[in-house]
């Protein structure tokens, strides 16, 4: 018998935002099951921080409603479950579910949502798998922010 937990979806295909594949992709890309599937990590990071710039910037999805809605589908997700949860883990609380005008270009605060993506679309690495809390440090979020190019250097 395997005692060996398995990984979720997304860190198993180096895609950790679960991310559909999409025409902003910085890489190369396959599909498993209709999700993206990238050769590493850093790959599905920098393309989850292009992902967040898109809807943030481009799509001009400045609520967290408004985000989660279109990145994370109803017939796929519990949206309201999302959205609290996300709320929650940038501090804003349920009331405070707007970003400000400038909110996600903060790379701290957009680093901070990228990781609440991580977590909820992955959950917490069980203690077995001696990843921490998180399966991704703020230290390579950070990177990869850098390399999708909408990011400066902290």
């Amino acid at each position: 018998m395997n005692l060996t937990p398995k990984l979720p979806k997304g860190i198993r295909n180096n895609n950790p935002g679960n991310l559909r594949a999409a025409c902003w992709s910085k890489s190369r890309t396959h599909l498993n099951d209709g999700f993206a599937t990238f050769d590493t990590m850093h790959e599905g990071l920098t393309n989850l921080a292009c992902c967040v710039w898109q809807f943030y910037d481009h799509l001009k999805l400045n609520t967290v409603a408004s985000f989660v809605s279109r990145y994370a589908p109803a017939s796929e997700n519990d949206l309201y479950a999302y959205e609290q949860f996300m709320a929650h883990w940038m501090g804003m609380g349920w009331g405070g579910a707007n970003f400000s005008d400038t909110e996600l270009y903060n790379v701290a605060k957009a680093q901070r949502w990228i990781a609440g993506i991580v977590r909820i679309e992955n959950g917490v690495p069980s203690p077995s798998m001696k990843r921490g809390h998180e399966w991704c440090s703020n230290a390579e979020i950070l990177s990869a922010m850098t390399e999708s190019g909408y990011w400066g250097a902290p």
